[in-house]
């Protein structure tokens, strides 16, 4: 097992992907399912089940809050990411979120140019605090604070007037339409070269060659003589299920989605490289 990787990005990738018990580059490492920066000290994130990730609130330095964002964009599309105020008490991070909407509320009412904003975030925090207590049990909550989170709950679709909700779901549109744009471009100058990376919390991953090897947007890298392999068994209609692609488990073809351990990569997206690669013939 290789424990000193080459860099915070694949530090990242490792832990965020479980693919060993440990790993560390410079000043972050992980051990299990937690992910650290300098030390024991700064606790970045950690794996509380398969599928659901604790993200540290707080701050400590610059390099710090460098190596929360690598971490943060490692994370898999797929895991629910909640960011908390402690690791283990679940009652101080209900207490957290419920502390943080009341500042949102009482920032809205007195807001000119942000009232808007404050609201926005008030409602994902809402249903940020819904999601936790429907995975976790809770103890210690009083009967007020039951009945207070269940009053937000339900009213949360109330948090935001009309006129704001509608005018709010027209900007989402436009955004989505301009970040589909700018992630086409993207796309295209980080396969070109241009950029180094892409934002890791997309649903699929997208393929490049770089130094003669496979790379993925996510920061992994594959021989392309190992690819190429894959790509045999898949050309010639034979499983490749449990197929090892350089470290990383063949976890099976879903229709046109190749799953391989984190990565989800669209066939298309496949045929391309091999069509670059001349497999095709």
């Amino acid at each position: 097992m290789r424990t000193v990787l080459r860099n915070h990005s694949e530090v990242a990738h490792y832990w965020a992907n479980q693919l060993q018990s440990e790993g560390k580059a410079n000043n972050m490492f992980f051990e299990g399912n937690s992910i650290f920066s300098y030390g024991h000290h700064f606790e970045i994130a950690r794996f509380v089940s398969p599928e659901v990730v604790f993200y540290n609130a707080g701050s400590y330095s610059v390099s710090t809050s460098k190596h929360q964002s690598i971490v943060s964009g490692a994370i898999p599309a797929y895991c629910k990411v909640f960011t908390v105020k402690d690791f283990t008490d679940h009652l101080e991070n209900v207490k957290s979120y419920l502390e943080q909407v009341h500042e949102l509320r009482l920032k809205a009412t007195r807001a000119r140019v942000y009232k808007d904003y404050y609201l926005r975030e008030c409602k994902r925090l809402i249903l940020t605090l819904r999601d936790y207590l429907n995975i976790f049990k809770v103890k210690g909550l009083s009967r007020n604070t039951k009945k207070q989170i269940q009053t937000l709950i339900e009213n949360v679709d109330n948090v935001l007037p009309d006129d704001v909700a509608k005018a709010l779901k027209e900007q989402e549109r436009k955004e989505r339409q301009a970040q589909e744009k700018a992630l086409k471009q993207d796309i295209k100058d980080w396969r070109n070269g241009k950029r180094n990376y892409l934002s890791r919390a997309l649903l699929y991953a997208y393929l490049r060659i770089k130094d003669n090897i496979i790379e993925t947007s996510k920061g992994a890298t594959v021989k392309i003589e190992t690819a190429k392999v894959l790509w045999k068994l898949y050309k010639a209609g034979k499983s490749f299920k449990g197929f090892k692609l350089d470290g990383y488990t063949v976890i099976g073809l879903t229709g046109n989605i190749l799953k391989v351990g984190c990565h989800k990569i669209k066939m298309q997206e496949i045929n391309r490289i091999a069509r670059e690669l001349n497999w095709q013939a």
